[in-house]
């Protein structure tokens, strides 16, 4: 036999508002993370770029060597 949640007998859960300071620390809280995420960003963008130029590097090099090859 299941049992089944019977929703009719459940309260809805009715939470508390929010207090202008709660609010505050929210809003707080929401620019503190906008930073972070921006900080990593440069990273993330400033990693990528350092991976495409040693790309590039890597490809001139295999190039470099095949014309040295062919002399």
């Amino acid at each position: 036999m299941r049992y089944r949640l019977d929703e009719r007998r459940l309260l809805p859960t009715q939470l508390p508002p929010l207090s202008e300071s709660m609010e505050s620390e929210f809003a707080s809280l929401v620019a503190k993370i906008d930073e972070v995420i921006e900080q990593f960003d440069v990273g993330i963008v400033a990693v990528e770029e350092a991976d495409t130029v040693a790309h590039a590097v890597r490809v001139v090099e295999k190039i470099a060597v095949r014309k040295a090859w062919r002399l």
